[in-house]
């Protein structure tokens, strides 16, 4: 297993639409596992160092977006007609 292995592993999650820090965690458990194998001398080396994770998206990078006085009448008549307990 190389970091080239992991690295496309990585983002092969990603392009399945796992969110970035889905992938995070799933990378962590598989850097934990070759840390203990590293500790343990069964690899030299670590392959998940080095490999780049997709960004992880901040607050800085939110943008609300607000609905209209008629985008809220049509949520609001859709959960009349459709959802418990809204519509009972």
């Amino acid at each position: 297993m190389t970091r080239a292995d992991v690295q496309t592993w990585v983002t092969a999650l990603d392009g399945e639409g796992l969110s970035p820090a889905t992938v995070h965690h799933h990378y962590v458990a598989l850097k934990k596992a070759f840390r203990f194998a590293q500790w343990d001398r069964l690899i030299a080396f670590n392959p998940c160092d080095g490999v780049k994770l997709p960004k992880v998206a901040t607050v800085d990078d939110f943008a609300p977006r607000f609905l209209t006085a008629a985008e809220v009448e049509r949520v609001s008549a859709r959960l009349d007609a459709t959802a418990a307990p809204y519509g009972c």
